[in-house]
């Protein structure tokens, strides 16, 4: 299921905006699990809907979505045992040191 169906927005048209196209590839990404593809594709489609001026209606929608997917993520990294951040850096440096 994808993020447009979970917010009951997906009313089965053909998406032509880019932040459509973008959150499909997020969407597949995840789906094939590959965590580092949809981080890449969260930034853009972060990028896409938030980096131009918009009516509050619309940015909020937008920011619902943007958690969604965060959310989205983070769990497919849970699910992965995947970390990142500082406890990434943590465990590297115990590694090393």
């Amino acid at each position: 299921m994808n993020t447009y169906q979970v917010l009951g927005m997906d009313g089965g048209q053909i998406r032509r905006r880019l932040s459509d196209k973008i959150e499909q590839a997020f969407d597949q990404a995840c789906e094939q699990g590959q965590v580092d593809v949809a981080a890449c594709m969260l930034k853009g489609l972060d990028m896409a809907l938030l980096g131009q001026p918009m009516p509050w209606e619309r940015r909020q929608a937008a920011l619902r979505l943007i958690r969604l997917c965060q959310s989205r993520l983070q769990n497919l990294r849970d699910s992965q045992g995947v970390v990142h951040g500082v406890q990434a850096a943590r465990q590297v440096e115990a590694v090393l040191f």
